[in-house]
């Protein structure tokens, strides 16, 4: 993500706005049991890599901090031959 703020734009306000596009919370270490929950709740809340750029793009539109934005997300993908990517600018 690149954001070009207007006036004063905290960093920690960004990654909460793109955290919250995703399909879980993320978590920097996972019990067993903390780790089938998250599995879980994502697969309750699939988002793909065009709802993670749209959703944050939502996000930022609604921010009258964000004057302008670029969102880059790649999913790198574990069954496939190839992975996932989207940009919005």
């Amino acid at each position: 993500v690149k954001v070009k703020p207007e006036g004063k734009l905290w960093l920690e306000d960004v990654i909460d706005m793109i955290e919250s596009a995703g399909s879980a919370q993320l978590y920097p270490v996972l019990k067993r049991p903390d780790e089938k929950f998250v599995t879980e709740q994502a697969y309750s809340n699939p988002r793909f890599v065009e709802d993670m750029v749209r959703e944050v793009a939502l996000a930022f539109d609604r921010e009258d901090r964000v004057a302008a934005y670029e969102i880059e997300v790649e999913n790198h993908e574990s069954i496939h031959d190839h992975n996932a990517y989207a940009f919005l600018a």
